[in-house]
């Protein structure tokens, strides 16, 4: 189900991105508003984000190369 939610059209931006962007703004945001507890946890948003990334990039690479 993952990898299916991943699939997005050629000029459209994954959720993994998505999401990782979202949580590059609020860290910023955490940061200006000297807000510790937004910052911790938009580092952690963004880290899934990343796993979420790679771990579905390698889902898509190695399905590529079954056909």
């Amino acid at each position: 189900m993952d990898v299916y939610m991943e699939v997005v059209s050629r000029h459209d931006i994954s959720w993994s991105t998505f999401y990782a962007g979202i949580s590059i703004i609020f860290g910023v945001t955490g940061l200006w508003l000297n807000n510790i507890p937004l910052v911790i946890v938009s580092f952690i948003y963004l880290i899934l984000a990343v796993i979420q990334h790679f771990k579905t990039y390698r889902v898509l690479s190695s399905g590529n190369h079954d056909e």
